[in-house]
């Protein structure tokens, strides 16, 4: 829930951010966090597997969900 909500302020603050933007907000605030690449997610021990180097090496799902989330804030930002 957290992550959701930090998305949506991120977006609101940076209207013309894209997808990949979204995600290296994300990313930071997990580094910031103490989160850590791994292959498989273990929320306990705070690791995660789109914690990776590259926009670019995530998993195509991943850009989808950033892109499809883009999406939906741009739509919803005017009736703020």
């Amino acid at each position: 829930k957290e992550a959701s909500f930090n998305s949506v302020k991120f977006r609101i603050e940076n209207p013309e951010s894209t997808g990949e933007d979204l995600w290296k907000s994300w990313k930071q605030k997990k580094i910031e966090d103490g989160w850590k690449y791994v292959e498989i997610k273990d929320v306990d021990k705070k690791l995660h597997p789109c914690i990776v180097d590259n926009y670019n090496d995530l998993p195509i799902q991943e850009k989808c969900k950033d892109y499809i989330l883009n999406a939906i804030f741009s739509s919803m930002i005017p009736l703020l």
